[in-house]
């Protein structure tokens, strides 16, 4: 209705006005995408995402990105936002590990696997973990990143590592 009609967020589906050209642009769209279908995406990258600092310190969900919602959280997302920022500027591409699937969390299906200096997780292949600003670690998260390391695999840490475990055992982190 009126002027504004045009504005974000509109639906999706047959209500957008929109929506007779998406055949349109789903075919271009599966067009581009065929040369890639039945390949494996070859990341050597991964960047650490620091779930257990995010629920420690405050609630990421917000329009705010992790902003605002807690004292500690806006140097975390600083450190995020530019160790993202400067692998997209150097061209390195990279995949978001969740420290949930390093520390093998049920909850978040398969877990990663740390061998032979490589992070598996499904067909992700990592020879390289990013490590940015993180307060809070869960123990299981590190003996996989132990693991990587002991093995030859290249861990570059941006900013302040880990003081606080995820499920309060702070002097086993810290050991």
């Amino acid at each position: 209705e009126g002027g504004r009609r045009h504005e974000s967020p509109p639906s999706e589906f047959f209500q957008n006005l929109f929506w007779p050209h998406f055949p349109k642009y789903a075919q271009t769209v599966g067009r581009l995408n065929q040369p890639a279908r039945g390949s494996t995406p070859v990341n050597r990258v991964a960047l650490l995402y620091p779930t257990s600092t995010l629920f420690a310190e405050g609630t990421p969900y917000s329009n705010r990105g992790f902003f605002g919602n807690g004292p500690e959280l806006g140097p975390v997302n600083d450190s995020f936002k530019a160790s993202s920022a400067a692998l997209l500027r150097d061209q390195l591409d990279f995949d978001y590990l969740s420290e949930l699937k390093l520390a093998g969390d049920p909850d978040v299906g398969t877990p990663a696997r740390a061998d032979d200096g490589r992070i598996e997780l499904h067909d992700g292949d990592y020879e390289v973990l990013v490590w940015p600003r993180t307060t809070t670690l869960s123990l299981e998260a590190l003996r996989t990143v132990e693991r990587f390391v002991a093995g030859g695999g290249a861990l570059v840490a941006v900013e302040a590592l880990p003081t606080k475990e995820a499920h309060g055992r702070d002097d086993e982190l810290q050991a």
